[in-house]
C-alpha cells in the first residue's frame, strides 16, 4: 500500500517530485507555455531537459516584472498553457491517454468533456503584488485545488461537522477562493459575509460557527468592533495572512477557548497552507508544488540554512502555469520538516514569521502612487556588468516618496555612464525612474 502524501519519506518525495517535474516541464508547460517555451529557447535549452529539482533550479526564478515588462498585466496570458485535442493526446501522461480513449470508445461527448476539463481554463482568480494578474485554471485544475483544500481543512484538524463563517474579502483572490473550497470539499457549511463588522455580526449570530477565518492584517480591529459578538461556539479561529506573537496574544486574550491558526498561500496561487499547532508553521504539499527559498536580492537559491524569498513551482496544473515564481513572502528561516509540529507529517514546512508586502512598496511617482517591486530593482542592478555593489531605497524628500538607486562602478568603468545606464535599465524592469542614483565607492 502507498504511503499517504504527508507520511513518505525524504527519498520517496524526491523520487515522485522529480517525476513531477518531469511531466509539468516536459509534457505540458514546455511545449504549450508561450512564456515558457520561449524562455527556455533564450537560455539555450528544451523542455526535455527538466527532468529533476537540480535541472529545474537551472531556470531563473521569474516574477510579475519578468511576464509583464511593461507593467500591463494583459501579458499574464503568455503564462497559460495552450493547447488543442491533437496537443493534450500528444501531452497526456499513459493512464490519462487511456482514461480519455476509453472514454472516447464508450461515447464521444464523455471524450470531449475528458480533453475540455484538461485544456480550457474556465476559472479565474486575481493574484499579484504590484500589479493584478489574472490567474487561470482548467476543471482538472480546480480537482487540484479542491484535494489542496481536504487536505488544508484536515491539517488545521477540521471536519465536515465544523461550521465557517469567513470575514475574508469576497473577491476573487486565492484567500477567499481557496478557503472556501476547503470546506467545499470537506463538506463543511461555510458563510462568507465578508469584512463588514455590521454584516459579520448578522451571521454569527444566525447560525453557531465552530470556525472564524480573519484576514490578519485586519484581525485585530475586527476583534474590537465586533465587541463580544463571536459566540462561544467558535473553537478556531483561521488568521489568513502574516501572523505576529501581538496578534496571536491578543486572539489569547479575547477568545482564550479558541486555537489561533495561521493559514496563507502565495498569492498567484492556487491554494492555501495551514498550521497543524499554532506557531508550528504551514504545512506544505510536496506533491502537488515544489518551494524553495532565494536571495531575495539576486534570485540566487539561499545559502544553507538561510532564509529568504519563497519560490514556487506547482505541478500537475495547466492553465496558468507557475515555475520558480518568486511569491514576495520573505521567510526568516529555511524550509524543513518537523513531524512534532506538522501533527506526525513529514513534509517541508513554512517557517512561523514569514512577512508580506516588503518587497512591493508604494512609490510617489509625479504625484500618482505606484507599487514599485524592489525584486526588478536589483534584477536590473544584478544583471549589470559594470556595477560592483548597489543599494536601492525609497526615501521621502519634502513630502514625497523616491527611489534612490547608490552604486559602485566596476574598476575602470565611467562613473557617469554607469549612473545613466543603471537609471535606464531600473526604468526598463521597475517601470519607475530612479529620482536620484549616487556614485558612492565605499560601498560593500
Amino acid at each position: 500500500m502507498a504511503e499517504p502524501w504527508d507520511r513518505r519519506t525524504a527519498q520517496q518525495q524526491a523520487g515522485r517530485r522529480d517525476a513531477a517535474i518531469a511531466e509539468q516541464v516536459g509534457r505540458r508547460v514546455g511545449p504549450a507555455s508561450p512564456f515558457y517555451r520561449d524562455r527556455l529557447a533564450a537560455l539555450g535549452t528544451v523542455a526535455s531537459a527538466i527532468t529533476d529539482l537540480r535541472s529545474l533550479q537551472r531556470l531563473p526564478a521569474v516574477g510579475e516584472r519578468d511576464v509583464c515588462p511593461d507593467g500591463d498585466p494583459v501579458a499574464a496570458a503568455r503564462l497559460v498553457v495552450r493547447t488543442s485535442e491533437a496537443g493534450w493526446v500528444r501531452t497526456s501522461s499513459g493512464p490519462t491517454l487511456r482514461r480519455g480513449l476509453s472514454a472516447r470508445l464508450r461515447r464521444a461527448p464523455a471524450y470531449e468533456l475528458e480533453v475540455e476539463g484538461a485544456v480550457r481554463p474556465t476559472s479565474y482568480t486575481f493574484g499579484g503584488l504590484a500589479m493584478t494578474l489574472p490567474i487561470a485554471s482548467t476543471r482538472d485544475d480546480l480537482d487540484i485545488v479542491a484535494r489542496a483544500g481536504a487536505r488544508l481543512w484536515s491539517v488545521l484538524g477540521l471536519t465536515g461537522a465544523d461550521v465557517m463563517v469567513s470575514a475574508l474579502p469576497t473577491v476573487a483572490r486565492v484567500e477567499h477562493t481557496a478557503l472556501m473550497a476547503a470546506a467545499l470539499a470537506a463538506s463543511a457549511p461555510a458563510l462568507a459575509p465578508g469584512e463588514d463588522p455590521d454584516g459579520l455580526a448578522e451571521v454569527l449570530a444566525l447560525v453557531p460557527p465552530t470556525v472564524l477565518a480573519l484576514p490578519a492584517d485586519t484581525a485585530a480591529d475586527l476583534l474590537s468592533e465586533l465587541a463580544g459578538a463571536v459566540p462561544e461556539s467558535v473553537r478556531t479561529v483561521l488568521l489568513v495572512g502574516a501572523v505576529d506573537d501581538a496578534l496571536r496574544a491578543q486572539l489569547a486574550d479575547e477568545l482564550p477557548e479558541a486555537r489561533a491558526l495561521q493559514v496563507w498561500g502565495p498569492p498567484d496561487g492556487r491554494w492555501l497552507w495551514g498550521e497543524a499547532k499554532p506557531g508550528g508553521g504551514l504545512v506544505s504539499y510536496p506533491d502537488l508544488e515544489v518551494l524553495e527559498v532565494v536571495d531575495p536580492r539576486t534570485g540566487e537559491p539561499a545559502g544553507r540554512g538561510d532564509g529568504g524569498e519563497l519560490v514556487l513551482s506547482q505541478l500537475g496544473v495547466s492553465g496558468t502555469a507557475l515555475l520558480r515564481w518568486r511569491t514576495g513572502a520573505l521567510l526568516p528561516g529555511p524550509l524543513a520538516a518537523d513531524p512534532g509540529a506538522a501533527g506526525g507529517r513529514t513534509v517541508p514546512l513554512v517557517p512561523p514569521g514569514l512577512r508580506l508586502g516588503e518587497l512591493v512598496v508604494p512609490v510617489d511617482d509625479a504625484g500618482t502612487t505606484v507599487l514599485l517591486d524592489l525584486r526588478a530593482v536589483d534584477g536590473a542592478l544584478a544583471g549589470a556588468a559594470d556595477v560592483a555593489a548597489w543599494r536601492s531605497e525609497v526615501v521621502s524628500t519634502r513630502g514625497r516618496d523616491g527611489l534612490v538607486v547608490r552604486l559602485r562602478p566596476a574598476e575602470g568603468s565611467d562613473p557617469k555612464a554607469v549612473g545613466t545606464a543603471a537609471a535606464a535599465d531600473v526604468l526598463a524592469a521597475a517601470g519607475l525612474s530612479p529620482v536620484k542614483v549616487v556614485i558612492d565607492r565605499r560601498l560593500a
